[in-house]
């Protein structure tokens, strides 16, 4: 089960290596948040363990198990592991649209967050 939604706020932080959307600037419902941990920043660990990915909530979050990620102009979508999926709600994918105006910020994070594991990493075209 995916789950999915539309980001009009889209938060570059190349110092923090995070990158976070939300639906709406405000109150937002949906949010999703993506970073690589500071302690642990130059290693490469089996299940990404040294990034952290949350939605919605800090419930739905921890660090690793992130099987793949997918980047598009206008979408990212990270495949989970079957324990990342329970612990984000039961879901095996998080996908968020952006503006084609994010993408180019969009990319450098994904790049830096997921730095040593570009084999995961796929772009399309």
């Amino acid at each position: 089960m995916a789950f999915e939604f539309e980001a009009t706020l889209v938060v570059p932080d190349t110092t923090a290596e995070s990158l976070s959307f939300a639906d709406r600037p405000e109150n937002h419902q949906h949010y999703l948040i993506i970073q690589r941990d500071e302690e642990s920043r130059d290693a490469v660990m089996p299940d990404m363990e040294n990034v952290y990915v949350e939605r919605d909530d800090q419930l739905f979050g921890g660090y690793g198990g992130i099987e793949s990620v997918l980047l598009s102009r206008t979408r990212l979508m990270l495949r989970l592991t079957p324990r990342m999926a329970r612990q984000m709600g039961h879901h095996d994918t998080v996908s968020v649209g952006f503006g084609e105006d994010f993408s180019r910020q969009v990319d450098e994070l994904v790049g830096l967050i997921f730095r040593g594991y570009e084999s995961r990493v796929a772009r399309a075209k």
